[in-house]
């Protein structure tokens, strides 16, 4: 047998790269090295998860980023998180025309946003809906979210938290929800029993607050696809769920829920940890 023989058809060749490249983030400037054809294919992997921020590794990535043709980013970036506000966020936006998981900061969250979303229809999304409405106006049976499986709710006011939940059936997608925790219990729990494709509903403290999710878990028996949780860090926790981490919150809720069907976690326990 030859070396030619050897080898393999481009398309499996592609596709063992391709699935390498998915399966470890870090390992995919070792593979962008290995010949020019691997690199063509490798290269857009890099730019899957992207997060506008002011660190050195995010303004160098999106440096790089920004250099590559309008059809490059399109069909590269996946997963965006606008962390800070940025020229150069406001212009992947217009860019990124096959997102399917955008967390934009507040300071995105205004009706400007709008036509994008509308454009886009991610799966994913870590939103606050008061800003893109008014609080009293807002509106879930907008085309934007027609296609949402994931929404992180980062909505604070009681108007605005009995408006969303109010309308979360409306959204015939969706199966994952987390809601800011200061939502009435009564109300997360209501909106649990009026939707049963979600497989669950979580609410998320931040670091900051842990004495006061300390003082929430006690033990009772919910609704088992309840979840109270605490995150580590907001964005790493955002971008653990993005490339597919066992420990993002989504998994992590998913995880929990199934484990409690199955009796391995006590049924008066509904806190991750």
């Amino acid at each position: 047998m030859t070396a030619s023989d050897a080898q393999l058809p481009p398309e499996l060749e592609k596709y063992i790269f391709e699935l390498a490249a998915d399966s470890s983030f870090h390992g995919i400037p070792s593979l962008l090295l290995v010949a020019r054809r691997v690199h063509v294919w490798i290269e857009p992997y890099l730019y899957r998860v992207v997060r506008v921020n002011v660190s050195k590794t995010s303004t160098a990535m999106i440096r790089q980023l920004l250099t590559k043709p309008p059809e490059f980013i399109s069909n590269a970036v996946r997963h965006l998180a606008l962390e800070h506000k940025a020229r150069e966020a406001d212009k992947l936006l217009t860019l990124c025309k096959n997102l399917i998981d955008l967390s934009p900061s507040s300071l995105y969250n205004t009706p400007d946003l709008l036509p994008t979303l509308s454009e886009v229809r991610p799966q994913q999304l870590s939103l606050l809906l008061g800003g893109l409405f008014e609080p009293s106006q807002i509106d879930l049976s907008h085309p934007a979210f027609t296609s949402l499986t994931h929404l992180d709710v980062c909505d604070h006011s009681d108007e605005s938290l009995a408006q969303i939940c109010h309308q979360i059936p409306s959204l015939s997608a969706l199966t994952h929800i987390c809601l800011y925790y200061g939502v009435s219990r009564d109300l997360a729990l209501t909106t649990l029993e009026r939707c049963p494709r979600l497989k669950v509903l979580m609410i998320m403290w931040l670091p900051e607050d842990w004495e006061t999710y300390e003082e929430e878990r006690e033990p009772r028996e919910y609704d088992v696809r309840f979840v109270i949780g605490l995150y580590d860090d907001y964005w790493e926790d955002w971008e653990v769920n993005a490339r597919g981490g066992d420990n993002g919150f989504w998994i992590r809720g998913e995880n929990f829920v199934e484990r409690k069907r199955r009796g391995e976690i006590e049924a008066t326990r509904y806190w991750l940890t």
